[in-house]
């Protein structure tokens, strides 16, 4: 931290005189010359000699650590992360939202590896909480190339939640690594035929293997990171064709070669042993069909209340809740994966397909069948795997939907939002 006096800054008369009021004095413009070069020193490694600049010394020396202050977006001046959002709204007139300022100051100074993709360092790694674990990957080569594989392979915005997971256990897995073996300085590192048996023994410690019964504490963590040894593998493999270095590749291939016979017969093996013996143990509660009825009963209700107050008169709690309520009873009827139904978008919802009258199968219908018919539409959405999965509504439940669309900008839904549940703040 930048040595002061007791006084925050010194401003000469000049500058005094220069002030409409007294107020301004309190911070420098964001066209300073001087608050743009400690930015220049805070984030240039050939300047910085390992100190901050802030714009305010704390008065406690327990908070003058580094991990303390954060970026403003707008004037590049560091502040304490608590007083951050004040500084923001104040810095920009109240013009520009203070919501998500942590992160837009992490984008600012933007700390992360030079060949992390344009979406990893804009999108994924600023949402990271800050931690040791964020640090650890943050300049790490192959877990950075590894993102910026999953961010090409996974480029709906919803998932870069699994893409932060990924990573996160991968940087979990690292340091309870260098905790093992200190001469390991960067997940490169584990890529060596010479640590085979150390890695499976890495990978039992990681996951809580229980000596007396053989089985994993957490048997997911041990078959993931697994499989991001293998696809991490596979990336090196190709920045060791890149570069030319055939030696270096031989010996990650063979390196993988031991870990894809050990991980099947080892890892893998006792993780589904592990889930076979607690499936064994669960026990499964079954609702009853009287529970159903009452369920569905009940949601009835709610979307008939809610619908009916939304229509006189727009309140985000009714709207709310008749969104939340129209979700649900969509979920039990068709018994989908909340993750599909709830990821419906508004385009999909538009192409709604409707019984045709001419059709032969409804002219063979009675009167009853046809009237029962006519009560659903059908809609086609996103499932598993990119597969399309139909889904039925009821005419209650469309227009039901329809209302919420009406009224999803008093909501203060985005434009950017492209899902029908969609809700304020959230653009994915």
């Amino acid at each position: 931290m930048k040595p002061s006096g007791t006084i925050d800054g010194i401003l000469t008369a000049s500058d005094y005189r220069s002030s409409k009021s007294s107020k301004n004095n309190n911070y420098l413009k964001e066209h300073d010359n001087e608050r743009k070069g400690d930015f220049k020193i805070f984030t240039d490694a050939s300047l910085n000699k390992g100190v901050i600049i802030p714009a305010r010394r704390p008065a406690s020396p327990s908070k003058a650590k580094a991990e303390f202050f954060a970026t403003c977006a707008n004037c590049k001046g560091v502040y304490t992360k608590t007083n951050l959002r004040h500084h923001f709204a104040q810095c920009t007139n109240n013009e520009i939202s203070v919501k998500g300022v942590l992160k837009k100051a992490r984008i600012t100074v933007d700390r992360i590896h030079e060949r992390a993709s344009e979406v990893l360092r804009q999108k994924v790694i600023p949402c990271m909480k800050e931690d040791a674990v964020l640090r650890c990957i943050r300049y790490d080569l192959l877990i950075m190339l590894y993102g910026n594989d999953l961010c090409l392979r996974h480029r709906q915005p919803y998932m870069h939640r699994l893409i932060r997971a990924n990573l996160r256990l991968c940087g979990r897995f690292l340091i309870h690594v260098k905790e093992l073996d200190p001469k390991i300085s960067d997940f490169s590192s584990l890529y060596d035929p010479s640590k085979y048996y150390f890695l499976l023994n890495a990978i039992d410690t990681f996951a809580g293997v229980n000596e007396s019964t053989g089985h994993y504490h957490k048997a997911g963590k041990a078959t993931e990171i697994a499989k991001h040894i293998n696809k991490i593998g596979d990336i090196y493999i190709g920045e060791c064709i890149f570069n030319k270095e055939p030696d270096k590749q031989k010996q990650i291939s063979d390196f993988l070669s031991l870990c894809k016979k050990g991980f099947s017969t080892v890892t893998n093996k006792t993780a589904n042993e592990t889930l076979v013996a607690r499936q064994r143990e669960k026990t499964v509660e079954i609702p009853s069909t009287v529970d159903i009825m009452r369920l569905c009963q009940y949601l009835d209700k709610l979307i008939s209340t809610n619908y009916e107050s939304l229509k006189n008169k727009f309140s985000y709690s009714a709207w709310r809740q008749l969104a939340e309520t129209v979700l649900t009873r969509v979920q039990v009827f068709n018994r989908r994966r909340a993750g599909e139904a709830e990821r419906l978008y508004i385009s999909d919802f538009n192409r709604v397909q409707t019984i045709k009258k001419d059709d032969e199968d409804f002219q063979n219908l009675s009167e009853e069948e046809r009237k029962a018919a006519n009560e659903y539409v059908r809609v086609e959405l996103r499932g598993k795997l990119n597969g399309c999965v139909p889904i039925l509504l009821t005419r209650r439940w469309q227009n039901a939907l329809k209302l919420i669309l009406n009224h999803r900008k008093k909501a203060g839904v985005s434009s950017k939002n492209l899902y029908v549940f969609g809700i304020d703040g959230k653009t994915d």
